[in-house]
């Protein structure tokens, strides 16, 4: 009896000691896991950062100069589309670590995170080495799209993306520690913060694999009922979550009562600037009837002039909805069928059919059989999710991305374990993928030189840190006049206005406080820096104005142009604009109604001795003087000064102005503004009253001087 205690005594410190082994060995295998997911994913982030520049979209942009301080130097937790919870948080790192960007430090991190979790649950699946190139490929292609073509639209779907893929594979294991389903729910909850109106269509691509699900167990249909439910559950229950934080953050907004409007001005303008706008020449008479003309319709759909509310207002841009509701008497078969002609053309152009085509790729070579069983329900919720969102005019690529990136990870989830492992398979896989990379290549190869949302467009000669320094370099002219206030054309935005600060820097507080963009949302801080200046409308009081200017681009010439006849129709009906200043591709104008009139009789006089010039004076054949050369004030900010010609009747003492365009100063662009950089002038004078009887002068004025030159023909 008592040999028989021993020998039990022992094999249970056996079995004992066996099992700790066995966890240590599983607790070793899952960090090796995460290690290979971690290290593939930081070489897949390493290479892409190394290959291409980052871009933001503006919506970004627009976000960090709120959240950063840009417009008054205050961090705000009222950023325009995140949730506040996370805005927040962002400010909270900002008072705490001021230097750091923290919204994209925050935003990247969760990308990357989200590719570790989508890796673990791919090598989980795996049960071999094979992984390791489909997944490389597709995070690839994905890393692309999410590190260098950035945006926060993005984040929020690839977070929610690797929440649900977790979910699925637990689910599949029928797990049943819910504190593991708490990583998945976790991630969920984070892409709602960041965007929650992505969640219903993350949702919709995922309902394939309950269709999926269906179909493979369809003879037991019984066993999979625990399943289905716990599927159901979940998602009822996170879209519960979903509108927790919508009611949330609308609450906390609407507390704050520059927020409220906020939210009702532009929830007005979101319906017109993202869905269709009914064309004026189709619907001119229902246009006319709401008190719009063709130039107002121009201004803001061709030239994005938003934001004067006094005219467009909440309640006239809801009458332009009016006008054409989206999908207005269009049936359903119609829908369906325009939005079919519309398919091809528009995912081909796309970065993301090719993530998603690489997964057909790597399903077709590495399944046996029953393909379509999983192809057929991805592709009906990928198509029923694309023509949704034409049906409701919301195409855009950030967010149709995010569908095809979905329905690639759901295809390459059902790919593992791979059940083919023959050579020539293999063979014939990597020569399709090599030819699909090739014409991706070669398609969006001005997308992968530029890699920016702009470059394709608008174009760069060169890198976009030699552009950013640049176009910080000439606005730095800008926002260090502090007695002007510029109001930069929309379009002209994506040149200078929004490409000073990569996602690396943070914004200088206050660089904005004296500049707003023409399609900028309506955010309280752009009303505060107005005030500064006592200006309540910037349309129409820019006229006759000594404060404001108006930006443009070479590129966008037409901005001020459409903004004159939209500022006569609506405030001054001879009013005229002026070029005035002229720096690189930025070209700087005032709007006058009548004659020029000086601003400079209440300053004092400068020492006309001080001034540094060289000017001509010549004859044109209109019978007008151009007046042409430099003039400035060494130590004084030759940016800043204004220059203006006077021409004195002698006989009648009448004066007329005109204004100069100011330049470089070509003979001294290695000198700085405050030793005539920006000293270079001309312009024309009109010939009073023959020459005899008439004195030119220039009039220099700086901030408290004014400096008086006569010139003799």
């Amino acid at each position: 009896m008592y040999k028989r205690i021993i020998e039990h005594v022992k094999e249970l410190k056996v079995n004992k000691v066996l099992y700790g082994m066995r966890i240590k060995v599983k607790f070793l295998i899952c960090n090796q896991i995460f290690f290979k997911a971690i290290f593939l994913n930081l070489l897949i982030l390493l290479t892409v950062l190394f290959l291409f520049e980052p871009t933001p979209k503006q919506d970004d942009y627009d976000q960090t100069m709120v959240l950063y301080g840009g417009f008054t130097g205050e961090y705000s937790a009222y950023a325009q589309y995140i949730n506040f919870f996370l805005s927040k948080a962002i400010q909270s790192l900002m008072y705490l670590f001021p230097t750091v960007s923290w919204y994209y430090i925050i935003l990247y991190l969760f990308v990357f995170l989200s590719f570790i979790v989508i890796t673990y649950v791919f090598i989980k699946r795996s049960e071999s080495g094979e992984w390791i190139f489909p997944v490389s490929v597709i995070l690839l292609f994905c890393a692309y799209e999410l590190y260098i073509r950035f945006t926060f639209t993005k984040v929020s779907g690839i977070a929610m993306i690797a929440g649900f893929l977790f979910l699925l594979y637990l689910l599949e294991k029928r797990e049943v520690a819910f504190s593991k389903y708490l990583v998945g729910i976790l991630f969920i909850l984070f892409g709602m913060i960041v965007r929650n109106s992505m969640y219903e269509l993350v949702v919709a691509i995922f309902f394939s694999v309950f269709i999926i699900t269906i179909i493979k167990s369809r003879k037991n249909i019984e066993k999979i009922i625990p399943l289905i439910a716990a599927f159901v559950l979940i998602v009822v229950g996170m879209y519960g979550c979903s509108k927790a934080l919508n009611i949330i953050d609308f609450k906390i907004k609407a507390q704050n009562d520059e927020w409220s409007y906020y939210g009702e001005v532009n929830g007005s303008r979101v319906a017109l600037q993202d869905y269709e706008m009914p064309e004026y020449g189709e619907f001119s008479v229902e246009y006319s009837s709401i008190g719009m003309s063709e130039n107002d319709y121009d201004a803001w759909k061709k030239e994005g002039l938003y934001n004067d509310y006094a005219f467009f207002t909440p309640n006239l841009l809801q009458e332009i909805r009016n006008i054409e509701p989206v999908q207005k008497n269009v049936g359903i078969f119609q829908i369906i069928l325009k939005s079919f002609r519309n398919l091809l053309n528009y995912y081909f152009s796309d970065t993301g059919i090719y993530i998603f085509l690489v997964s057909v790729i790597f399903l077709s070579f590495y399944l046996k059989k029953n393909r379509m069983q999983y192809l057929a329900p991805v592709c009906c919720c990928c198509i029923f999710a694309y023509i949704y969102m034409y049906y409701r005019g919301r195409l855009r690529h950030h967010v149709d991305v995010m569908i095809l990136i979905a329905g690639a990870i759901i295809l390459l989830f059902y790919c593992f374990p791979i059940q083919d492992n023959r050579n020539t398979n293999k063979k014939r896989c990597y020569y399709s993928i090599s030819i699909l990379m090739l014409i991706f290549v070669i398609v969006h190869y001005n997308k992968l030189t530029y890699s920016s949302y702009y470059e394709e467009n608008y174009g760069s000669g060169i890198s976009q840190y030699e552009e950013y320094n640049k176009n910080k370099e000439n606005l730095t002219l800008l926002s260090e006049d502090r007695k002007h206030m510029y109001l930069i054309g929309s379009l002209s935005t994506d040149y200078i206005f929004n490409r000073e600060w990569t996602i690396f820097d943070v914004v200088t507080p206050e660089f904005y406080h004296n500049m707003i963009s023409s399609s900028q949302y309506h955010v309280p801080h752009s009303d505060k820096n107005l005030s500064t200046f006592g200006i309540k409308n910037i349309y129409q009081e820019l006229t006759n104005s000594k404060y404001i200017y108006v930006v443009t681009v070479d590129e966008r010439p037409t901005f001020v142009e459409t903004l004159c006849t939209y500022i006569a129709e609506h405030y001054y009906p001879d009013v005229y604009y002026t070029k005035v200043k002229e720096i690189d591709n930025i070209n700087i104008y005032r709007f006058t109604s009548g004659n020029v009139r000086p601003v400079w009789k209440n300053k004092e006089k400068g020492n006309v001795g001080d001034v540094i010039s060289d000017i001509t004076i010549t004859e044109a054949e209109s019978g007008e003087y151009l007046i042409e050369g430099y003039a400035y004030i060494d130590g004084i900010d030759s940016y800043a000064q204004n220059i203006y010609l006077e021409a004195k009747d002698n006989i009648t003492g009448i004066s007329t102005y005109a204004y100069t365009l100011q330049s470089e100063n070509e003979l001294l662009l290695e000198k700085n503004k405050y030793h005539g950089k920006y000293s270079d002038f001309c312009g024309t004078i009109p010939n009073m009253n023959g020459v005899d009887n008439m004195q030119i002068n220039i009039y220099i004025e700086t901030e408290n001087n004014v400096y008086c030159l006569e010139l003799e023909d």
